[in-house]
């Protein structure tokens, strides 16, 4: 059967006969990879379409059975599916076919998948803009429905792997960063530090140092006034008053606020720089508000 484009022998699918049961899926995938054993790592879904069945029941599967913890001898709950792009007619049925008789589910409502992120936001007419890795979707809906003419949905070839160079890219301006990861002793080459680079940001972003919204420039830090010493002691008039032990304690305590005020001070600039220490790929490295530059 030939559904959405797919053909029946096609050398870059996996072979014929596996089931649901023959991937690993979620937890279990992660670990295999974790483990280092030899995968063959699929994704049933191309171009908006369902490229694999087997793969793609495999998936939903995992996300009703194991990750919502349903019953399939007592399902009772309704699925809402959102979809990327509307399918063929063959594909509807082999659907309805799959979470009915597969899944046995009590009802089954299929949807476009930007009215109901939208309907997430309690909304039912917005411009919908659905970042995936490569490609940016700008849908506008009406009314819960498509507006497919005037204003049809846009797809722009810029996603978030983009924002992840762009991101490397500044971080690569952070000589503290490159002169850690690259350092002049043993110099990584340009592919390699690059490669070093986009993993630091995926990391930074991952661990939620990112913030895109972030104010491009700190406020100026005010700096605290000292009292100005000129150095000069008289050394014989403190002696003579029998001041001396004061004296001493005078000038520890002194030297105690003037350490407190520097240290003050140099947590202020780091404020103001918005300095973090991360510890990434067993280096230590310091990252300043470039880290927020993942956008333009």
């Amino acid at each position: 059967m030939v559904v959405d484009g797919q053909q029946a022998l096609d050398p870059s699918r996996p072979p014929k006969g596996l089931r649901p049961s023959s991937y690993l899926v979620g937890q279990q995938l992660d670990e295999a990879i974790k483990a280092g054993e030899d995968l063959e790592i699929w994704w049933p879904f191309q171009d908006g379409k369902i490229g694999d069945w087997v793969q793609a029941e495999a998936l939903w599967k995992h996300i009703l059975f194991y990750s919502l913890h349903l019953r399939r001898t007592l399902n009772e709950f309704p699925v809402v599916l959102g979809l990327p792009k509307p399918l063929s007619v063959p594909s509807y049925e082999l659907l309805a076919q799959l979470f009915f008789e597969r899944f046995n589910v009590a009802a089954l409502s299929i949807n476009e998948r930007p009215v109901l992120q939208l309907f997430a936001a309690n909304q039912i007419s917005g411009i919908v803009v659905d970042i995936d890795d490569y490609t940016t979707d700008i849908t506008p809906v009406v009314e819960g429905e498509l507006v497919r003419e005037g204003f049809p949905s846009k797809a722009v070839p810029v996603g978030f792997q983009d924002c992840l160079s762009h991101l490397a890219g500044a971080l690569s301006t952070n000589p503290s960063i490159i002169g850690t990861l690259s350092p002049p002793a043993s110099p990584l080459s340009q592919d390699v530090l690059q490669a070093a680079l986009l993993r630091l940001a995926e990391y930074l972003y991952t661990e939620g140092h990112v913030n895109p919204l972030a104010a491009a420039t700190a406020p100026p830090v005010a700096v605290a006034a000292t009292e100005e010493d000129d150095g000069t002691t008289n050394l014989a008039s403190i002696l003579v008053a029998g001041k001396e032990k004061a004296l001493i304690e005078a000038n520890s305590k002194k030297k105690a606020a003037a350490r407190g005020v520097a240290e003050r001070e140099k947590e202020k600039e780091r404020q103001a720089l918005d300095l973090i220490e991360i510890e990434f790929e067993g280096v230590k490295l310091t990252v300043g508000k470039e880290r927020h530059r993942m956008t333009t």
